[in-house]
């Protein structure tokens, strides 16, 4: 019988735990290259683009749904 996901959650959540901030470092470095990240943003642009502005997301491109 396979475990459940509650019960396999049971065993990797301890181990989860135990990962430090110099870890999640160390692992984005070595395999992220920043000048090849995309972020993605949706939300009401005229609500948020005022709190997009100092970011420094880079050049924006909207996208617009096609109707």
């Amino acid at each position: 019988m396979e475990p459940s996901v509650g019960e396999g959650c049971g065993r990797w959540l301890p181990r989860l735990s135990q990962v430090t901030v110099d870890d999640v470092t160390a692992v984005a470095q070595k395999y992220l290259d920043p000048d090849k990240l995309v972020t993605i943003v949706v939300g009401d642009l005229d609500k948020i683009e005022a709190s997009l502005a100092g970011l420094g997301l880079g050049e924006r491109q909207l996208l617009t749904p096609a109707l």
